[in-house]
């Protein structure tokens, strides 16, 4: 969804067209959860806004627990076994779920924290 997010802020499309692309994407578990659940408070992805469609989804996925986690895998993060790349990578993605962390000096810190100290230097 993050990736949609950034495709519609180019364009103007209205909530409800924002949902039903969103809708339309959902994969897997996700598309059969989305079915199930459209069915049984017989929504209707054509006329479901986006507002509304974030709310079931944030209440499925993405849940204050599901933050929670997240924010303490980016705090244990290390290098461990990952190539540089990966930790990196892996870093980058954790970090959108610590948005607490607004001085980019603390965030070098962190970055540093992970890796053994070799690399420090």
């Amino acid at each position: 969804m993050l990736g949609m997010r950034k495709y519609f802020r180019i364009y103007n499309y209205s909530s409800r067209m924002e949902a039903s692309i969103d809708i339309h994407e959902l994969q897997g578990q996700a598309s059969i959860w989305w079915e199930q659940l459209a069915r049984v408070k017989g929504l209707d992805e054509i006329h479901i806004s986006w507002k509304q469609f974030k709310k079931y989804f944030q209440q499925k996925y993405l849940s204050e627990h599901y933050f929670e986690r997240k924010m303490q895998e980016f705090f244990d993060l290390r290098l461990g076994n990952m190539t540089m790349d990966e930790y990196v990578k892996k870093f980058l993605d954790l970090l959108r779920y610590v948005d607490c962390i607004r001085d980019e000096k603390i965030k070098v810190q962190s970055f540093l924290s992970g890796l053994p100290s070799y690399y420090k230097d």
